[in-house]
């Protein structure tokens, strides 16, 4: 029964992610800075930011670097 809650969990966060945002963890994870990511998407490093406090919100993460480690352990990118 846990495993079936734990993916229903993991859905839902796919869900929430909007496509920027997992593109946004997928560059990072890549070892991009934020200002590699923001000129790589035509952003600006900002808003680079504002994104990553989403995800944060969203998947209860403390830094940028517990965001891309749970997206890349939890397979979300």
């Amino acid at each position: 029964m846990a495993e079936a809650t734990s993916q229903a969990q993991l859905l839902t966060v796919v869900v929430m992610l909007a496509p920027h945002e997992q593109t946004v963890l997928r560059l990072l994870a890549q070892g991009y800075s934020t200002r590699e990511v923001a000129d790589e998407l035509g952003m600006t490093p900002r808003n680079v930011e504002s994104k990553i406090q989403k995800v944060r919100r969203k998947t209860g993460t403390r830094n940028c670097t517990h965001a891309v480690a749970r997206a890349v352990r939890q397979g979300w990118i």
